[in-house]
This record gives structure tokens, C-alpha cells and sequence, in this order.
């Protein structure tokens, strides 16, 4: 249970996180490249750890972080180069994050999917998000902006978006199981009785 709730408010954090750094993205839009790419590098290897972690806990729904193993290990690979090769990734920068963003939000548009299966009421929300933001990040791949300063304010834009989508599957998805109290009533009264029986034999 630890473990869910580990990985629960990692996953909040981390999105939170990235709705800031993609405000700041969009009102300082010419800021270092580098500092960037090494932030936004560190971003997605604390997002793997994340969902590492939430792949081996026992989350009820397991929706968050069904692949949560294969994409913890890439994203910590990924996010370890970019804070590695910032000069020699800069000028691709804006196709990797693409990239990330939009297989992000293909599987959290499954997720959303899923969530309609077991009956949870706002998976919607998460599909609305999940389109939106796999619709930024193929803009961010394709880059039709002639200015650079323009294109970083749209990574920001999409970062928050991503971060937004991030915190609210980890709000309505990740689910903490709970003991059932019926069960251990039975379980007690039949050791309860077990136990008696002994005793008269």
C-alpha cells in the first residue's frame, strides 16, 4: 500500500512540476537551451522513477501505470542522455520532446479507455486531455513556426497540458486497496472456531 501511495504522490508531483517549468517555458520562451534540455531531462527521469515504482505496487485499478516498467526504463535512459548531450541534442530538442509527449498521451489515451471499463465517472476528462496534448506534441514534431522563441512557448504550453494530464490520472485512476473488514470478520471467527474445537477435543 506504501508503495501506492509512494508512486500516487510522485506522479502528482512530478506533474506539478511540469506545469510550472512549462509556465515558465511560455513566459520566458528564449531561455538557455541547455538549462532546458538538462531540466526538462531530469523531469523525465524522476517521471520513470515514478512509474517504475508504480508498476510494482498494488495499485487497485492498475491503469496509471500498466506500462509503467518499459516506459520508467526508457524515459530514464532518455532523460539521462538529454542531461548528458544538451549542445549535441539542441537542435532536435523540440522533435524528442514531441516524441515523449505524444507516446505519454497515446497511453494515457488507452488509459482513458480502460477507465470507461471499470465504470470510473470522469474518464473523459482524461481522454479530452489525452487528445489535446497527443495534438500538441505532434505540432511540436512537425515545428511549422519560423521562430524559435514561438516553438518554445508552444513546449510550454504543451509541458502544462501534460502535467495537468499527468496529475488528474493519478488523482482518478490510482486507487489504494482497502481491507476488506467482512472478510477478516470471517476470517477471525472461523480461527475463533477452529481453535475452540481443538480445545474440546
Amino acid at each position: 500500500m506504501k508503495m501506492v501511495r509512494y508512486a500516487k504522490t510522485g506522479s502528482i508531483i512530478s506533474g506539478i512540476i511540469l506545469i510550472l517549468c512549462g509556465l515558465f517555458l511560455t513566459i520566458f520562451p528564449s531561455f538557455s537551451i541547455i538549462a532546458i534540455s538538462r531540466t526538462i531531462g531530469a523531469l523525465i527521469i524522476l517521471s520513470g522513477i515514478v512509474k517504475i515504482i508504480g508498476y510494482f505496487s498494488n495499485d487497485l485499478y492498475s491503469l496509471a501505470f500498466q506500462f509503467g516498467l518499459a516506459l520508467g526504463i526508457f524515459s530514464i535512459i532518455l532523460g539521462s542522455v538529454l542531461i548528458i548531450y544538451p549542445k549535441w541534442l539542441a537542435s532536435v530538442l523540440p522533435i524528442i520532446i514531441g516524441l515523449v509527449i505524444l507516446i505519454n498521451s497515446l497511453f494515457t489515451f488507452q488509459t482513458s479507455m480502460d477507465s470507461k471499463k471499470f465504470g470510473l465517472d470522469y474518464w473523459w476528462v482524461s481522454l479530452i486531455l489525452s487528445i489535446l496534448t497527443s495534438v500538441l506534441g505532434i505540432t511540436i514534431i512537425f515545428n511549422p513556426f519560423s521562430s524559435a522563441a514561438v516553438m518554445m512557448a508552444i513546449i510550454g504550453i504543451t509541458t502544462m497540458f501534460f502535467g495537468a494530464e499527468k496529475v488528474f490520472v493519478s488523482l482518478y485512476t490510482v486507487v489504494v486497496k482497502k481491507k476488506n473488514k467482512e472478510q477478516e470478520k470471517y476470517i477471525d471467527v472461523t480461527e475463533y472456531n477452529f481453535e475452540e474445537k481443538r480445545d474440546q477435543n
